[in-house]
């Protein structure tokens, strides 16, 4: 009787091992670039960051060309306005919504 009920909760344990939830993995440079434009479209600041979002930028062009390509111009209108907190707050939020 004891073998029994030991061998159900064995059994029991090892059902609910499997993967039953299919997964889909984000890339981390388009995570980190959409978490990048999520900050500045609060802050407005870009400063010293750019280089960063650059080079998250950089990453997205060679893993997704599409979808830079479909941001690049409102990008390099979001570099160029530094010092502009509320157009880099507002180009910012259009390109997180587009990530």
């Amino acid at each position: 009787m004891i073998q029994m009920i030991l061998f159900c909760i064995l059994l029991l344990s090892f059902s609910g091992c499997q993967d039953s939830l299919p997964t889909t993995k984000v890339p981390v440079h388009n995570t980190t670039l959409k978490l990048q434009m999520e900050s500045l479209s609060k802050s407005g600041y870009l400063g010293s960051g750019v280089e960063e979002v650059r080079q998250s930028f950089a990453e997205l062009e060679k893993s997704d060309p599409a979808k830079a390509a479909s941001i690049k111009k409102r990008f390099e209108e979001l570099i160029q306005s530094e010092g502009y907190e509320p157009k880099i707050k507002q180009i910012a939020r259009e390109i997180g919504d587009k990530l």
